[in-house]
């Protein structure tokens, strides 16, 4: 909550785009080290940065979304979003699931990282449009 309030106050309007480029490396940074690392205190960590770093994602997606649309359409915009995000959150903890009992759990956070991913060339094609 910290991270969004933050955000909130401190992000320049028409920066969105870049800075969900910028969150989406981070969040793949902090996959990266919750597969790879070891140990409590790094687990704790990385708790606490995927708090601060997954908090701004979704308001920030949702200003670039409604910014996009004519504001008579914004409620369709927005359900469209949740409709379609829905598969997402519902398929990807799944999979992460199915995947982590042939492996691990911490093995089964590689299809968050990829997910991340995607996240980075979608932040992508918005900076460079």
């Amino acid at each position: 909550m910290a991270s969004r309030l933050v955000t909130a106050y401190a992000l320049g309007q028409g920066s969105e785009a870049v800075f969900i480029l910028v969150l989406s490396v981070a969040c793949i940074a902090v996959w990266a080290v919750v597969v790879m690392g070891r140990g409590r205190g790094l687990a704790a960590a990385m708790v606490v940065a995927a708090g601060l770093v997954f908090g701004p994602i979704f308001p920030t997606l949702m200003a670039i979304l409604l910014g996009h649309f004519d504001p008579a359409l914004h409620g369709r915009a927005v359900g469209l979003l949740f409709g379609l995000g829905g598969l997402g959150w519902t398929a990807t903890p799944m999979l992460i699931g199915a995947y982590a009992r042939r492996t691990s759990v911490q093995r089964g956070f590689l299809l968050a990282a990829g997910s991340a991913v995607g996240l980075g060339v979608v932040a992508l094609v918005l900076v460079v449009r």
